[in-house]
């Protein structure tokens, strides 16, 4: 049996000079987190994707697949104020 789920996912930082990031579930829709990404400069927010993620009570894995990702759009190091959306 598989069960699947789609979540909404955020990419923060977790140290406080922002080295190391990584992808945590979030309760806002993704609009909504998308359009927090656009409004204001956040150093340790610096993506949102739409995911599919599948559970295989056979094997016990969880496989994650990509729907859509949005992320700051940077040139020279600097966030030009865009952001930048990819469909897979």
């Amino acid at each position: 049996m598989t069960i699947r789920r789609i979540f909404v996912e955020v990419r923060v930082s977790n140290d406080c000079e922002a080295r190391n990031w990584e992808w945590k579930r979030t309760d806002r829709n993704y609009i909504k987190a998308v359009e927090d990404l656009k409004a204001k400069w956040d150093g340790w927010f610096e993506g949102v994707r739409l995911v599919e993620k599948t559970f295989n009570s056979d094997t016990f894995e969880i496989t994650t697949r990509i729907i859509k990702e949005t992320h700051r759009t940077y040139t020279n190091y600097r966030w030009t104020g865009d952001v930048e959306e990819k469909i897979f």
